[in-house]
């Protein structure tokens, strides 16, 4: 067995040794042959080393409510004595309001176009606006826009 203080190319569990995970590994890619030929009908070993999902880590990335309202409050206290100022005023409330609480990526709010916004009815029957979006993976979801 090869001694952990030394470097091993492939992680082992501690209980196996190189020449067991290397049988195993011969053996999975002749069985894999194998059906891909037609000669089984699956690979048996296929079942012994099927991975169970584990739950996805939660992502915490909010900012406490003070740290939030203090972002809000100097959104609000932004200058808005010209019309460009108001503007630029406008479009940092609007972006914040979108990006922060629906966790948006950069990209989803790029790739997003108005049609992507639509109304329909929630639980409570209050219409509420949604937005769809497609983040990594192509995968789509619809998330409810809060009102300010």
């Amino acid at each position: 067995m090869i001694p952990r203080t030394t470097i091993c190319p492939v992680d082992l569990p501690r209980s196996q040794s190189v020449a067991e995970y290397l049988a195993i590994v011969i053996l999975n890619a002749l069985f894999a042959w194998l059906a891909q030929a037609d000669y089984l009908a699956g690979n048996p070993l296929s079942l012994s080393r099927q991975r169970t999902k584990h739950a996805a880590a939660r992502i915490t990335r909010y900012l406490e409510p003070g740290l939030w309202q203090e972002v809000k409050d100097t959104i609000a206290a932004l200058p808005r004595d010209s019309d460009r100022a108001r503007a630029h005023a406008y479009r940092v409330r609007w972006l914040f309001t979108l990006l922060y609480p629906g966790g948006l990526r950069i990209a989803e709010v790029g790739a997003n176009t108005m049609g992507q916004f639509f109304v329909r009815r929630d639980a409570d029957g209050a219409l509420r606006w949604w937005l769809t979006s497609h983040g990594k993976g192509e995968r789509s979801d619809s998330s409810p826009r809060r009102a300010r």
